[in-house]
């Protein structure tokens, strides 16, 4: 699903809002890179955000810059305990994609000066040092800086769908609540 032209009234909306702001779960009504590059731009800062899940779009490509505009992000969120960024193409009545790759980044800290991350993707994408130095960057408190990095491969499926990814989230009852779960198994999504 390509997320098209950034929504500024959404994106508005929440940098208005950003100091009381404890949860974020925005799912294809914005990109994880459009909500990074607003940021930045309007220089918000999350002060007591705790949790942040957005979807992006995948076009093929590892976008290591995402990660890395997102750990620059992540240091103006000193209360953030869980960032997760994922794509999981939704089919479209009418519309086939010829590949279907799902994609989930995820940062959770762990103590003070201690977090991971995790990569888990259907596709030959890895982590690069550069995303690894950046959120390493991130982590705070203490004279040592422990960050674990963890890769996990999904089986690559042409059928790729919301309900085969979503139990890899770290964040899916924020993600997707009861009624919207029970709705995507009913349609197969």
């Amino acid at each position: 699903m390509n997320l098209g032209s950034p929504n500024t009234e959404l994106l508005d909306h929440i940098s208005q809002a950003s100091d009381h702001l404890e949860h974020i779960a925005v799912s294809y009504a914005i990109s994880a890179r459009d909500f990074f590059d607003h940021c930045k731009k309007v220089e918000v800062e999350f002060k007591e955000l705790k949790t942040l899940a957005l979807t992006y779009h995948f076009d093929g490509i590892s976008d290591h810059a995402l990660l890395i505009t997102a750990a620059e992000a992540a240091k103006r969120m000193p209360a953030l305990e869980m960032l997760e960024i994922w794509r999981c193409e939704i089919s479209r009545l009418g519309v086939a994609f010829s590949e279907r790759e799902a994609h989930i980044f995820g940062y959770k800290k762990l103590d003070p000066g201690k977090g991971r991350i995790t990569w888990t993707s259907s596709g030959n994408h890895r982590l690069s040092a550069s995303v690894r130095n950046a959120w390493k960057n991130v982590l705070t408190g203490g004279q040592s800086r422990a960050l674990e990095v963890k890769e996990h491969h999904l089986p690559q499926d042409l059928r790729m769908k919301l309900t085969k990814t979503f139990p890899h989230l770290m964040l899916k009852e924020q993600i997707l609540r009861d009624v919207s779960r029970k709705q995507a198994l009913i349609f197969n999504m």
